[in-house]
């Protein structure tokens, strides 16, 4: 199942059983979740490849920007913070190596 499935038209992520990442998004967007639950699944969801999450977190982003869903936001840019904290090294260590 593609990560694309589990998010429908109006950018909400519905929960399956298949896919992790879609868990994750669930528990990071619901509002009715406890704040630390909320903010756990916000920066393990910067954790899954930025091809992944950039698409279905951008639509959830536009999505809670249009309704002024503050907790939404705020689980979108944590989530799309931590993935740059993650990809950045990533990437400069990989530039150090191909250096050598």
């Amino acid at each position: 199942m593609l990560l694309s499935d589990a998010v429908s038209e109006c950018g909400d992520v519905t929960i399956t059983d298949e896919c992790l990442a879609a868990l994750l998004l669930k528990r990071a967007f619901d509002k009715y979740e406890f704040e630390d639950v909320r903010k756990l699944a916000a920066e393990l969801c910067g954790r899954i490849h930025p091809q992944v999450l950039l698409p279905v977190v951008s639509s959830v982003l536009e999505h809670a920007a249009a309704s002024h869903d503050v907790l939404k936001i705020k689980a979108c840019l944590f989530s799309v913070c931590t993935s740059l904290v993650v990809i950045i090294p990533f990437f400069t260590y990989s530039l150090f190596i191909s250096l050598l």
